[in-house]
Parts: structure tokens; C-alpha cells; sequence
């Protein structure tokens, strides 16, 4: 299961709204700023029950943003989880 992702938005402007977006409504914390920082959190429902806190970190560059964590997650979650907020995952690794 991979530990890296990147996702792109359409408009490059909405790229860190969309990100914290999908972080409030995960349950995530988000530190730092429009370019890169840090987020941890426990989402909500049986994701946080069989995953547990999860803490990484982010970068955005133009309409794409990596992110980071720390644990392996399932890339099929991830992709539904951040295309609710206009996210389309394009890589994981």
C-alpha cells in the first residue's frame, strides 16, 4: 500500500482551499501554509477505527499538491476520499 500521493485540482488557486477542504472534513489538523506543513489526525467512521491517527505531510506546487504520510494506506480510500473535495489523485506510490 502506497505512502506517497499526488493530486491535482483544475484551478491552481483552489489547490490549498481544496486541501483543507478535504482536511476538516477528515478530521485532519493542518500546520504550515499554502505552499507545505504538516497534518494529523483520526478520520472519522471505521477508517479511523482500523487505521488509527494518521500524520504526514504536504506540499503544494501549482495545481498539484504531494502528499506524505506515515503509515501505508489503501490508494482506492484516498482517491474517493480527496475526488469529494475535487482532489483527482494521479499517482500513488
Amino acid at each position: 500500500m502506497p505512502r506517497s500521493f499526488v493530486a491535482k485540482v483544475a484551478n491552481p488557486e483552489e489547490t490549498f482551499s481544496r486541501l483543507k477542504q478535504w482536511a476538516d472534513a477528515n478530521g485532519y489538523a493542518i500546520r504550515g501554509n499554502a505552499a507545505e506543513g504538516t497534518f494529523r489526525g483520526t478520520p472519522s467512521g471505521i477508517a479511523g477505527l482500523l487505521i488509527g491517527e494518521i500524520s504526514g505531510a504536504y506540499a503544494v506546487s501549482g495545481n498539484s499538491v504531494a502528499i506524505q504520510v506515515y503509515k501505508d494506506l489503501p490508494e482506492g480510500a484516498v482517491a474517493n476520499a480527496l475526488s469529494k473535495y475535487g482532489l483527482r489523485l494521479i499517482k500513488a506510490e
